[in-house]
């Protein structure tokens, strides 16, 4: 494997260190550039959310996740922290072999208006109060 570089301060980083930024490319691709947590942390706005480690002062976060690839990503990011999804974001069977921070809405979300959406939203910030809600966002809303 190649060693990843910082794409801020350019110095080797090592595989447990390295922060994973993927820009969507025009023709649908990915360009992955890769980061110390500092050195990304050092350049966002603290008025900005992030789940980086070098950053504990930030608060916690509930995730919202619409799709299944968005459920995936958010129960890797969220380290124990709560996850919400659509039922159309998990099977029943897969839902019920998962145990701790999941939550599973009764009701689809899944190409659902910006209401469902931000319904779904203030039913977390009910359950978490004081977290900020990271939702997965769909084309079009």
């Amino acid at each position: 494997m190649n060693s990843l570089v910082c794409c801020f301060c350019t110095q080797s980083i090592s595989g447990d260190a390295a922060v994973e930024i993927a820009a969507p490319l025009e023709d649908g691709g990915v360009q992955a550039l890769w980061a110390h947590g500092a050195c990304l942390g050092a350049r966002v706005h603290p008025s900005i959310p992030t789940l980086l480690p070098s950053t504990p002062e930030r608060s916690p976060v509930a995730f919202l996740a619409i799709t299944e690839q968005g459920l995936a990503t958010a129960l890797r990011l969220a380290e124990g922290g709560p996850v919400w999804c659509g039922v159309d974001a998990i099977s029943e069977r897969s839902f019920e072999d998962l145990s701790g921070n999941l939550t599973r809405f009764s009701y689809s979300l899944r190409g659902g208006s910006s209401e469902v959406v931000s319904g779904a939203v203030a039913t977390i910030q009910e359950h978490h109060p004081g977290m900020q809600v990271w939702a997965e966002c769909e084309d079009g809303l």
